[in-house]
């Protein structure tokens, strides 16, 4: 999903899903050159920001600055963009930390299981806010959207 696609018609504040981007297929000079299969974050203030994405290529991990996310799915990345990855010491990674583990609701008091992780892009950042531990995280994450006419399986970029 492209951030001009984004889920909020305001376009100084708008959500993704983690789920939007793991997965994808990224492209350079026409072919594929990996796929994207974490995010990395760093932990700052209040919410973690999204410092960019780790791609798996036939050369290993690479990383890929926060700033291309917003083209992936519309076309090639610039081949320079890809890094060596090395993960930093106050960084985390998105996929690995959160989806999939359990964690306490307060509400309930019981133990759910983080389905997806809500993102949130504002004043030129990206920050990871929320976890989604619904029904909805979980068909998302399995290839499903809520579309306003109900529910419609989708693989684009998979």
């Amino acid at each position: 999903m492209a951030l001009n696609e984004l889920r909020s018609a305001d376009s100084a504040h708008a959500f993704a899903f983690a789920s939007d981007y793991l997965g994808k297929r990224v492209t350079a000079g026409g072919r594929t050159v990996g796929r994207l299969t974490d995010l990395v974050a760093a932990r700052e203030g209040l919410y973690p920001v999204v410092t960019g994405a780790v791609v798996r290529s036939a050369d290993g991990e690479r990383f890929l600055p926060v700033r291309h996310l917003a083209t992936l799915g519309e076309g090639d990345i610039d081949p320079a963009a890809l890094s060596d990855f090395r993960l930093g010491e106050n960084q985390f990674l998105v996929r690995d930390v959160l989806l999939d583990k359990q964690i306490v609701d307060m509400e309930g008091a019981k133990v759910v299981r983080v389905n997806d992780v809500h993102m949130l892009f504002a004043q030129g950042k990206t920050y990871v806010v929320h976890v989604d531990v619904g029904l909805s995280g979980l068909l998302r994450r399995l290839g499903f959207e809520g579309a306003r006419g109900g529910w419609r399986g989708s693989s684009a970029g998979r």
